[in-house]
């Protein structure tokens, strides 16, 4: 997920952003149970979508939202800090 709209349809734009396995435009609308897919640097983030917000919401309420079905293969390309 991303901090701010610029920067989610600048991810957009350059590819790094599916939903239900499609690469997307930035007005594509999520709707409930819909799975988006996040690539940032070599991981690939997934969330599943619970139920849509109706307006804008801070990061703290994101997990009432969404899901993180990220696979733990996915999670062990992280880079070790």
């Amino acid at each position: 997920m991303y901090k701010t709209r610029t920067l989610a349809a600048e991810q957009v734009k350059l590819g790094k952003v599916w939903v239900n396995e499609e690469l997307i435009k930035p007005s594509r609308e999520i709707k409930r149970g819909d799975v988006s897919k996040v690539r940032k640097g070599p991981i690939h983030f997934s969330w599943k979508m619970l139920t849509a917000p109706t307006s804008r919401v801070g990061a703290k309420l994101v997990p009432t939202y969404a899901a993180d079905v990220t696979s733990p293969e996915e999670l062990e390309c992280a880079p070790q800090r």
